[in-house]
């Protein structure tokens, strides 16, 4: 971690339980190789605190922050201004200082797009379903239409109040397409036993959440499936993968979109070192696709990085040890 003084900027993710997030790792890493003087800090605000969230940030003198369950809609509500993702999909995960206000961004949708794409999987190659109606759900599902070509199906307990949030994600692509489920229904099943591509973006199955989102025996032999939660397999995956189904947990969409609210904050392009950082190598061979694409060993070396002698290598290397426990794929 960089050294600390009272020039350093000050960021971090406010969710809450946050017991396991590996965002200050994924960041802090960036930091450090990258030269920035900047810390990442976990901050755990509890539930019923989150309107006061961006007051707080104010307060702290905070650069920038990441916003996880369940804050994402109280910090929509509480920006000066919006990007147009995250005003279609109704939920911020990324906060900017912006002058004498904040402005919300949600890197959540293309952070998915580019974590399939890294994984060479293309999710117009058929049907696509969704399980999920949060802020990530709507943000992944506001970035699938708006890239064009895909059939989507949203699946929901609350589909009038999904439909509702989505009302103003007009910015569809060319040959898209949504339909939204209810969760339960005969036509939710059939959508996700057609699906080419499942996405489960609920906490069914996850430490905060029993049950699995659907049974492991509905999803076709070629599908691939992709469970925001990261961390240690959950029974679903598990159940996936021991059945030959190519099954990634989030960690490559919490890297992806990581990459990209660090670029909205510093201008610089992270991701080698955070993928390198998150285990990106690991993630691949365990879903079963096949090697990853990130290195053993930092990208680009101390030398690119503008570390000054080998010392920073190690001191990412202890930022990459592997933490235990299941956590969303939020932050």
């Amino acid at each position: 971690m960089p050294a600390v003084d009272a020039s350093t900027a000050l960021y971090g993710v406010a969710g809450w339980p946050l017991r396991d997030t590996l965002s200050p790792r994924l960041h802090n890493a960036a930091f450090t190789a990258l030269g920035i003087p900047a810390v990442y800090v976990p901050l755990r605000v509890r539930p019923e605190r989150g309107d006061g969230l961006i007051a707080a940030l104010e307060t702290l003198g905070m650069s920038g922050a990441n916003v996880t369950v369940p804050h994402k809609e109280a910090a929509f509500r509480g920006c000066d201004r919006l990007s147009p993702a995250a005003r279609a999909a109704r939920s911020v995960n990324t906060l900017v200082r912006a002058g004498s206000g904040w402005t919300g961004h949600t890197t959540d949708g293309e952070g998915l797009l580019d974590a399939l794409a890294r994984a060479a999987h293309d999710p117009a190659c058929g049907p696509l379903a969704l399980l999920g109606g949060g802020g990530s759900a709507r943000s992944a599902a506001v970035a699938l239409l708006r890239r064009g070509g895909l059939r989507l199906r949203l699946i929901t307990r609350d589909p009038h109040g999904v439909a509702r949030a989505l009302a103003h994600a007009d910015d569809v692509g060319a040959g898209s397409s949504l339909e939204i489920l209810a969760r339960g229904s005969e036509a939710a099943a059939r959508a996700l036993r057609s699906a080419r591509t499942v996405l489960n973006a609920t906490t069914l199955g996850s430490g905060s959440g029993r049950g699995m989102p659907c049974p492991p025996a509905w999803l076709r032999a070629d599908a691939v499936a992709v469970d925001f939660v990261y961390g240690a397999p959950t029974p679903w995956r598990t159940a996936l993968r021991a059945r030959g189904i190519t099954a990634f947990s989030g960690l490559g969409m919490l890297i992806c979109q990581a990459a990209r609210s660090f670029r909205i904050w510093t201008g610089k392009d992270p991701l080698e070192w955070m993928l390198w950082a998150g285990g990106w190598d690991r993630e691949m061979v365990e879903s079963g696709a096949g090697a990853g694409t990130a290195g053993k060993s930092p990208p680009g070396g101390p030398a690119r990085s503008g570390a000054k002698s080998a010392r920073a290598p190690r001191r990412l290397r202890r930022m990459a040890k592997p933490v235990g426990g299941t956590r969303r794929a939020r932050r």
